[in-house]
């Protein structure tokens, strides 16, 4: 029996160590872990709750560190959204002139349409006559209204809004080219 409460009080000071290491505070944890050997040097059969103690204090020092160690899993909706985002911001960019050119807005808002047409989302087409700088203003609308509501995980909202939009653009353009 002696040997095991030598352990329990070296285990008790290396929990210093850890405790502080990691910001958990062991001051409450000890004064229990020091309840439960007193009770377990004074009766042998709490023992099992001696155990289930020791068990859950390894558990507290132990599963924070490695939480952080764990990487979060990113669905192909949060890149969407990303790509829409940073698509606006670089559309937004450009149209307060800050140095970035024409052909880095057209180039990523070609890219994220095709990302989004490939993701199952409608994105309004436009006649090869159109100028790119017409296009930017309803890309920088569509990618914005999307983008948010892709990242707050609205996938079925952002699905509705996208095929309104495109209708939307698709009746302006057919009114455009009938004039």
């Amino acid at each position: 029996m002696g040997k095991w409460l030598d352990r329990i009080d070296r285990w008790v000071q290396s929990a210093w160590f850890w405790g502080g290491l990691f910001g958990v505070s062991a001051a409450g944890s000890l004064l229990m872990l020091g309840k439960a050997t007193a009770l377990f040097q004074a009766w042998a059969p709490f023992s099992y709750g001696l155990a289930f103690w020791l068990g859950l204090l390894i558990a507290l020092w132990c599963i924070p560190p490695l939480k952080r160690l764990i990487p979060k899993r990113k669905s192909p909706v949060d890149d969407l959204a990303n790509r829409a985002l940073a698509t606006t911001a670089i559309i937004r960019a450009h149209s307060v002139r800050l140095p970035t050119t024409i052909d880095d807005a057209v180039r990523s808002t070609y890219s994220t349409s095709l990302a989004f047409r490939a993701a199952g989302f409608a994105f309004p087409t436009f006649p090869p006559d159109v100028l790119p700088l017409a296009i930017l203003p309803v890309a920088e609308h569509y990618f914005g209204a999307i983008g948010m509501l892709l990242r707050d995980g609205h996938v079925n909202e952002a699905r509705d809004l996208a095929r309104s939009l495109t209708e939307r653009q698709t009746r302006l353009n057919e009114g455009a080219i009938g004039r």
